[in-house]
């Protein structure tokens, strides 16, 4: 159930006053995707709020373009904020820590045997009706909007839901909208974050289109971004498991996913950056360090600072076989490879806190009891840091 009070108790003063701005200039205001999603499920305001911005009538494309550049352009002035023109009709502002986007409706031509993120001619229409201008979005439950009617009125604000994401919400369930959902390859990466962070099911429709999704032609980008929006490692788990039982195709280098899904991801949810994940990754004992260049590469990161990491992670399995009296020598090796790398003590301890198989040191020797491996691990550690 939508509560108008509370939204409006809880959307952000000065946002507020830049929609009223808006509207007062005969425009019209829809609060639109996750941020409604979020607020439904939560009762909390997001900090990034997209709009679609329309009109009452209509207007041929080049007509509506100049209107929307001519209200913004007036906006910087009349409000001194700052607008940035994104182009393809979509303009944002920052104001008190929020992240405030208007974009046009639009429909969408999908491109033939295009199988990219980009695959598509859009049409801008200035009064695009809810039913034509959300059925391009992915789940029913980010095709919900919150109309901005006019301010101060009894019914100021007021729910759309032209494809129940409302109850789609209440039965937990991801439900694709329109038939063209399997042609855009991010949204089966976002079906996969979406399924985890949210914890919802995939229902039996939107699991039926999925083997014709085809991935051939996906940005590493998109990957690298829904897998950090995930904040999980089981993301790549769920990833995989869809590819290989939809029979999904991918480019050629992508076949370390595989990998990355059979990693223990016991400490699955974990603080995430991509800084925090290429070290648990060059630290981690669960791959060969030609997979761990490999996935770095894709990622489009420079291995001049993995090598540190991988280089300390091959030391670790060293001395994870080396009996108790080998501990004096490998203490000396330590401090020459941590002189001769200059490590980076701050990023190597956060990743010592992260995940404890970072110190898996486990002396052959039988004799000592849990206490003492434990001090023993913690004097390696502490040596290396």
């Amino acid at each position: 159930m939508f509560d108008s009070k509370k939204f409006f108790s809880s959307f952000p003063k000065s946002a507020y006053d830049v929609t009223v701005y808006i509207s007062r200039q005969g425009f019209c205001l829809t609060l639109v995707g996750g941020a409604v999603r979020d607020f439904l499920l939560d009762g909390i305001i997001s900090k990034d709020l997209d709009f679609e911005i329309k009109h009452l009538f209509e207007y041929d494309e080049q007509r509506w373009e100049r209107m929307l550049l001519r209200m913004f352009t007036q906006l910087e002035k009349d409000l001194g904020l700052k607008v940035e023109n994104k182009g393809h009709n979509v303009f944002s502002i920052t104001i008190d820590g929020n992240e405030l986007e208007f974009s046009s409706p639009r429909v969408e031509k999908h491109i033939d045997n295009d199988f990219s993120h980009k695959n598509f001619e859009p049409s801008y229409i200035s009064n695009l009706d809810y039913q034509r201008a959300f059925k391009r979005r992915d789940f029913t439950i980010n095709a919900m909007g919150i109309f901005f009617g006019v301010p101060a009125a009894k019914d100021e604000f007021t729910l759309i839901d032209p494809f129940n994401g409302l109850s789609s919400i209440s039965t937990r369930e991801l439900k694709h909208v329109g038939e063209d959902f399997s042609k855009d390859p991010v949204r089966l990466l976002r079906l996969i974050r979406f399924k985890n962070s949210l914890n919802f099911n995939i229902s039996m429709e939107t699991q039926s289109l999925l083997s014709e999704f085809n991935l051939e032609s996906i940005s590493n980008y998109y990957l690298r971004t829904e897998f950090i929006k995930s904040k999980t490692l089981i993301f790549f788990k769920d990833l995989a498991d869809v590819l290989d039982k939809y029979e999904i195709s991918t480019p050629g280098d992508m076949s370390f996913i595989t990998e990355l899904g059979t990693a223990d991801s016991e400490n699955g949810m974990i603080p995430f950056s991509m800084e925090h994940f290429f070290a648990w990754l060059c630290l981690s004992y669960e791959f060969s360090s030609d997979t761990k260049r490999k996935i770095i590469s894709y990622f489009g990161q420079s291995l001049k600072n993995g090598e540190k990491l991988i280089q300390c992670s091959e030391l670790y399995r060293d001395i994870s076989k080396s009996s108790l009296d080998e501990k004096i020598l490998f203490m000396d090796l330590i401090s020459s490879i941590k002189a001769r790398l200059n490590f980076d003590r701050a990023l190597l301890s956060r990743v010592q806190t992260w995940n404890d198989r970072l110190a898996n040191f486990r002396p052959s020797s039988k004799g000592l009891g849990k206490e003492e491996r434990i001090k023993l691990k913690r004097d390696l550690v502490n040596e290396l840091f």
